[in-house]
């Protein structure tokens, strides 16, 4: 592949600032005329060496003969790569380069394997020695195509592919099936800094069995730009992309059009000059709003493609849709109840009867990471048909390409891509700008002081009801909370998520006082119980991975205190599934006295039950130390202040114990 190598990006933004000063000065009529011309042949030959760098020492793509065994990039349909827009957009490639979408997957190597590879693993009785040797990283595992009788031989695979690097990330091998790469069944968290089985990632019953050629057929999807399977018969493929990661022409479109169109000097830059926007490419941010989200919800989304043909159009030749379509002719979005009643959704669920219980509440509404769109489309900011408002998108909120003004450290806008003050009350304050523009107004509708957590928008409008990627996540379909939809549909609503202590009886008493809500039917443990304690024990997997986390959360640590958490979370390291007890881990850590408490979530039943029972006797142990009450009593309206075993008991004989199994 071609490389400009010699044309880095301060090199290129000098030369086109360059050709601008030219332009302006060539205009100005007191300079003399042999100036003028100085500046204007200089101009003609920068500009020329610009066109050459784009026209003909564009990157080639590479010989799909130097690999056979992984997928590669092949650069055809008008697709030319991000290494392409370098030369003319060199900040906005500094900083998509900079984002976590570029590095959705990568060609393993020094440069991109984040992990320590030089260690044995062991997982459900298997053994994996990973090694590296020089700049290849390799496998030892027990074959995976082996289906004979006794042990199966041990084989060496290469490492060739990686997935992900802001929480965690994943590693690819050969197979002898083409281009179909097997997962390493292990998972390394950059944060902790450690591996992790395959099976703990996601929130699924640790048994669950994960398919051959995941990636080929599913991560193809959305972590790459224009993906095709090319699918071979059962076991063989040719997959090809574009270009590995979320590229430029994943939301831009292919682009060989306008690389060609703007080689002409003379057209690129009266382009600049004027500020237009380029007809032969799609910019997101100049989009109808509507158009502009679904550029982020052909990946942010949960659908189904429409007919037959086009799913198996896709297997071949890759998604239809391109930046600036509608993402409605091709697709079903679910969540939605049109949608639902359609006879290719009922056919969906006939086949997979759990389908919508592994990606959605029972109401609908999204609980799985990584689908904002589904939720942003069902959002009142973005269906209202209010002329006076703005319609909220993606990028209201986030900024794909960091702006050259904002000083914020790189590393710290990556994080979400959020523009400035995402974060606090400008995110909601941008459209209702006169609505809680002062602080006497903000407090008078949200009840809590200016500046507390209780009265930033996001923790009541978009609370932390999606799980993902070992932790919660905010909802990104704005609604306002209320006790009679956890009641229906078991979501931890925010007043309860943040005052933790609390029951659903207080919660309903100041949701109808404040805001005249009425007040739903509850029986004695939810006027009782706090609703937090309810989730924890009698909740599904997901309803207590939400709690495990939410009880490490700094805003509910502030309205509800934190010194009683220890034997709330002391229960969920013994949780059956693993997701639940890595989050219960991580928010003990968070409790006073337990910085330091060594616990090893995936070790055998016996050692998580001795840290269980561990971490109650260092909290009882703390509170009689410290002259306090080494029960909860505190929590309930009891005389005697005595914890309710009678009631606990009964909840934990009602657990839902369905397995489940969110498809994050």
């Amino acid at each position: 592949m071609t490389e400009l190598t010699w044309f880095e990006p301060a090199a290129s933004a000098l030369l086109l600032a360059a050709a601008g000063v030219a332009m302006v000065m060539s205009v100005r009529r007191r300079y003399p005329a042999a100036v003028v011309g100085v500046v204007l042949l200089s101009w003609l030959a920068l500009s020329l060496a610009v066109g050459w760098a784009m026209g003909v020492a564009r990157p080639n793509p590479v010989d799909p003969a130097l690999r056979t065994d992984r997928p590669i990039e092949v650069h055809e349909q008008g697709y030319v790569t991000s290494d392409t827009c370098r030369t003319c957009h060199p900040h906005h490639y500094h900083t998509w380069r900079h984002s976590y979408h570029s590095q959705m997957t990568q060609v393993a190597g020094p440069d991109t394997v984040v992990a320590p590879f030089d260690v044995t693993l062991q997982s459900y009785g298997k053994t994996f020695k990973l090694e590296r040797v020089g700049d290849e990283f390799w496998i030892e595992l027990d074959d995976p195509d082996f289906t004979g009788e006794g042990a199966p031989e041990r084989v060496r695979r290469q490492i060739v592919m990686t997935t992900g690097s802001h929480h965690e990330q994943d590693y690819w091998y050969v197979t002898p099936h083409g281009r179909w790469v097997g997962r390493l069944p292990f998972v390394y968290r950059i944060a902790e800094k450690t591996w992790i089985p395959d099976a703990s990632v996601l929130l699924t019953p640790p048994d669950a069995p994960q398919p051959f050629g995941l990636w080929n057929t599913n991560c193809i999807q959305c972590h790459t730009t224009f993906g095709r399977p090319r699918v071979i018969g059962m076991t063989d493929s040719d997959t090809r992309v574009a270009e590995f990661g979320i590229a430029c022409e994943a939301c831009h479109g292919p682009s060989e059009r306008h690389v060609a169109q703007n080689a002409n000097p003379k057209r690129r830059y009266e382009l600049w000059l004027s500020d237009r926007t380029d007809d032969q490419v799609v910019n997101p941010r100049t989009l109808p709003p509507q158009r502009s989200a679904m550029v982020c919800g052909q990946c942010h989304g949960i659908w189904e493609l429409k007919g037959r043909d086009a799913k198996m159009r896709w297997v071949g030749e890759g998604f239809a849709y391109r930046p600036g379509d509608d993402l409605n002719e091709t697709r079903f979005y679910l969540g939605d109840n049109e949608n639902l009643e359609h006879p290719q959704v009922r056919e969906l669920l006939r086949d997979n009867p759990h389908f919508l219980d592994e990606r959605f509440w029972s109401d609908g509404m999204v609980r799985v990471s990584g689908r904002e769109y589904n939720g942003l489309i069902e959002t009142p900011c973005y269906t209202h048909d209010n002329p006076t408002r703005p319609v909220m998108t993606c990028l209201s909120c986030h900024v794909l390409h960091k702006p050259a003004d904002d000083h914020r450290p790189i590393d710290e806008w990556t994080d979400d891509q959020l523009k400035i003050d995402m974060r606090t009350n400008l995110a909601c304050t941008q459209c209702h700008d006169t609505d809680f523009d002062t602080d006497a107004k903000l407090t008078a509708h949200s009840h809590h002081e200016p500046q507390s957590t209780g009265s930033n928008c996001y923790n009541c409008h978009m609370p932390f009801t999606v799980w993902g990627l070992l932790k919660a996540i905010r909802s990104h379909q704005v609604d306002s909370p209320t006790v009679q939809a956890s009641i229906d549909t078991g979501r931890p609503n925010a007043c309860n998520q943040c005052h933790l202590d609390k029951t659903l009886a207080w919660s309903a008493e100041h949701l109808d006082k404040w805001y005249g809500q009425p007040k739903p039917e509850l029986n004695e443990v939810e006027r009782r119980i706090p609703a937090s304690m309810i989730w924890s024990i009698r909740g599904d997997a997901g309803q207590r991975a939400l709690m495990a986390w939410t009880f490490g959360w700094e805003a509910a640590h502030g309205a509800s205190g934190v010194d009683w958490l220890a034997p709330m979370l002391a229960p969920l390291l013994d949780d059956p599934y693993d997701a639940v007890r890595f989050a219960a881990h991580q928010s003990l850590l968070k409790v006073p006295g337990f910085v330091r408490f060594a616990y090893d979530f995936v070790a055998p039943r016996a050692a998580r039950l001795a840290a269980s029972k561990r971490a109650v006797a260092i909290w009882s142990q703390r509170r009689a130390a410290a002259g306090e009450p080494t029960n909860l009593g505190f929590l309930f309206d009891d005389p005697d202040r005595r914890l309710p075993g009678d009631i606990l008991l009964q909840l934990y004989q009602q657990r839902d114990r369905r397995g489940m199994h969110l498809a994050e």
